[in-house]
């Protein structure tokens, strides 16, 4: 996730081999310059006719206090072995996990994303487990919305 701390654009992500980190977002696209695709969540959330939830500073202030609650932690191999599993032949045919009361503070960058936005906003995929989300099923979700894609030329 990427936010502006004290006006310099901010990533949190957890990455392989090295766990949770804090890079500033030109750092990034000087390193990886290939594609980074930007998504923003939407305006607001309507769960009910008299409750609209919005991605206002509140939100943004929850979302980056759990992303920096992860400070420290290690990449969770165990999920991505999980997630590979689950998408082999035959075994994706198998019930899906959709329970998110299982907190944990084991992730990869795609469920950190799902867990922080459901904490300030929403839950970005309400039929999946938070540490079952992929990158692919948040670019779907409806509470995200494709703004530009950062590439090299």
């Amino acid at each position: 996730m990427v936010f502006n701390i004290d006006g310099q654009w901010t990533t949190f992500e957890f990455r392989e081999f090295i766990g949770w980190r804090k890079k500033l977002l030109i750092e990034q696209v000087v390193k990886y310059p290939k594609q980074i695709d930007v998504f923003r969540p939407v305006d607001s959330v309507a769960y009910s006719s008299d409750s609209v939830n919005s991605w206002d500073s509140r939100a943004q202030s929850v979302a980056l206090a759990a992303m920096q609650s992860w400070s420290g932690h290690k990449y969770s191999w165990r999920t991505i072995l999980k997630l590979a599993i689950h998408y082999l032949p035959f075994l994706r045919l198998m019930p899906q996990e959709t329970n998110d009361e299982k907190e944990t503070d084991i992730h990869v960058c795609s469920t950190a994303v799902c867990v922080a936005l459901r904490k300030a906003l929403a839950d970005p995929v309400p039929c999946l487990a938070d540490e079952m989300v992929t990158p692919t099923d948040l670019a779907r979700s409806a509470l995200l919305r494709y703004q530009f894609s950062i590439e090299e030329k």
